[in-house]
């Protein structure tokens, strides 16, 4: 089983992301806003990231890729 992370603001494609994670035996997270993908997605733990290049408030995916790669995360 993966633990995945899913950063995507799409409520509706996020759950369908994550419904066919989870039906494959695979925990799945999402996370919806890009402050909150941003101190989640540094932790330890996660096996994929799937991640949403256009977030909302400023902040976009390649700015959470390089916060994980800035901690040291290679997910």
């Amino acid at each position: 089983m993966w633990r995945c992370l899913i950063i995507e603001d799409d409520a509706v494609n996020a759950r369908y992301i994550a419904d066919g994670l989870r039906e494959l035996g695979h925990s799945a997270t999402i996370v919806p806003t890009a402050p909150e993908a941003l101190s989640v997605a540094v932790t330890p733990g996660w096996d994929i990231v799937i991640l949403d290049r256009m977030l909302p408030n400023g902040i976009d995916g390649l700015s959470v890729l390089a916060a994980m790669r800035g901690v040291g995360r290679m997910t």
